[in-house]
């Protein structure tokens, strides 16, 4: 199946069906554990939101961004209002890694020896990258988008806690037949 492509941004376009559903599922999510996703940092789609179980490395995971995000995601509209402390809508992340030792080098951020490519953010999004490296805490949560995400790279560990419940894929770009 050929894809329609926008031009002039080079990027895909969902087909009118799984944008239809996403619509729906926006406004249905708050009363059925779903989660939508439209951003780039994981494949766009519904997630189910699963509230028995708790978060492990591996899992997709919903969380507030910081506080000091907010303004800029507003200012460049990379998100819209939502319920979070930043003014935002909640991210959606793998969760890579739960402590215990971080470190920020030159090829990367460095997650209990994987390592992540810094990600490659227009010019605009003028970012601080995580720039620590030594043992964390037991409750310090790293969270990676794919590609070019604004995640821990940048905004460094989320408090465990504040992980809300682990996410799958229920309709996505990637998962639909």
């Amino acid at each position: 199946m050929i894809r329609p492509t926008n031009a002039a941004e080079g990027e895909r376009r969902s087909p009118p069906a799984l944008r239809a559903i996403l619509v729906l599922a926006l406004g249905l999510a708050p009363f059925f554990l779903l989660r939508v996703n439209l951003t780039r940092s994981l494949p766009r789609g519904v997630y189910l939101l699963l509230p028995w179980s708790r978060p492990h490395e591996g899992q997709l995971v919903t969380f507030c961004p910081p506080s000091w995000l907010g303004p800029v995601l507003l200012r460049h509209h990379l998100s819209t209002l939502g319920p979070c402390p930043s003014g935002t809508l909640p991210f959606a992340k793998r969760l890579a890694a739960i402590g215990p030792y971080a470190c920020a080098s030159s090829s990367g951020l460095i997650l209990n020896r994987d390592i992540y490519p810094w990600p490659a953010l227009p010019p605009y999004l003028a970012l601080p990258l995580y720039a620590r490296c030594g043992p964390t805490a037991p409750s310090c949560a790293f969270v990676l988008g794919e590609g070019d995400s604004i995640d821990s790279r940048i905004f460094g560990c989320v408090p465990l806690p504040t992980l809300e419940s682990p996410l799958i894929p229920l309709l996505t770009e990637r998962n639909r037949g």
